[in-house]
């Protein structure tokens, strides 16, 4: 350790807080010094479908009501807004993994430490590690829960049921760790495809039954700051791939791109969200909640619709149980032991 008030100490502690100003791109030779062994094989395309099918799943659902609360202006700014702050928010990550130590003096972080948690460890210490392992267990479980119950909640309308929603929730958990079985989340590009296309095609059956007659427009938000705090509750939830920024660069066969890949996502995802929100707020101008509650609870195309919204899910879950694994795996399992998937 370098003697108290060092300035080689306090460059070395604050270094990865504040990353170089000039620096525009993750520099390719800084990365491979520390990258994990498991080369991904993800191309360009991949990672962004990828990243896509992160955000975009049982959130878009909320999107029309989300339109009618905050607005069409909100809408439309603020979502630009929101993947601005996502792309900002990787940059920064991506910059951070650049400046961690490399042959330091300074104590290494415990053997099998994930990504993210070498540039907690590096930023805040053990304890910071810690608190950063307890929140990231917390999210991704949690999301994965709401995941299982909201495919079950599906599923009780349809005659795709077992009839007990515990037992629906237990072959739901079984189908979702069979297609996460991966080694890294490159080979879940072809189930996110297909999980974009299949949530295209339930918007247009949900189109099918909109109101025609007439289209009006709400371009404030609805009672001030309680329809601005709804809009940003449901549309904040449909971005969340920060916390996958090394899972999704490792997944990658050309890693350095993985900021260009980021940005190219968000701004897709933030359109989509733009034209499928406005677009069904006006043939639903009375839309108050999940747009699956406007639709007929019995009948040929809205149990296709649920349907289809359980396979979109089941395309999403695996995009965040392989990083829960491979964080649980950091956690159990020295580095050399473990192996990249599930």
């Amino acid at each position: 350790m370098s003697p108290q008030g060092d300035p080689k100490s306090a460059n070395e502690s604050s270094s990865l807080l504040i990353a170089p100003s000039d620096s525009t791109a993750m520099d390719e030779q800084s990365y491979n010094e520390h990258r994990s062994p498991h080369a991904g094989h993800a191309t360009f395309i991949e990672n962004v479908l990828n990243q896509a099918k992160t955000c975009m799943g049982t959130g878009t659902l909320a999107l029309p009501f989300a339109a009618r609360q905050g607005g069409l202006v909100l809408h439309f700014f603020g979502l630009l807004g929101i993947a601005g702050w996502n792309i900002y928010s990787t940059d920064r990550l991506l910059r951070s993994h650049v400046l961690l130590p490399n042959n330091s003096s300074r104590p290494p972080p415990p053997e099998g430490t994930s990504e993210l948690g070498k540039v907690a460890f590096y930023a805040m210490g053990k304890r910071g590690l810690v608190m950063l392992d307890i929140a990231l267990t917390f999210l991704l479980s949690g999301i994965i829960v709401a995941y299982i119950d909201a495919i079950v909640s599906f599923l009780g309308s349809t005659p795709v049921t077992i009839g007990s929603p515990k037992l629906d929730a237990l072959l739901v958990a079984v189908i979702v760790a069979v297609l996460s079985n991966v080694p890294d989340l490159g080979y879940l590009a072809k189930l996110s495809a297909m999980g974009l296309s299949i949530l295209l095609l339930t918007f247009v059956i949900i189109a099918t039954y909109g109101d025609y007659s007439g289209f009006s427009l709400n371009w404030w938000p609805k009672n001030g700051m309680s329809g601005v705090s709804r809009w940003f509750g449901c549309n904040v939830f449909g971005f969340g791939t920060v916390p996958f920024t090394y899972n999704l660069r490792d997944s990658m066969e050309e890693p350095h791109r993985m900021l260009a890949s980021h940005s190219v996502a968000m701004l897709f995802v933030a359109g989509s969200y733009i034209i499928l929100g406005s677009g069904m707020l006006l043939i639903y101008p009375d839309v108050d909640g999940d747009i699956l509650q406007e639709l007929p609870t019995s009948g040929l195309l809205p149990t296709a619709v649920r349907l289809a919204m359980t396979v979109v899910v089941l395309a999403t879950a695996p995009l965040i149980v392989v990083p829960c694994g491979e964080l649980f795996e950091g956690i159990l399992f020295h580095e050399e032991e473990a192996s990249p998937g599930v």
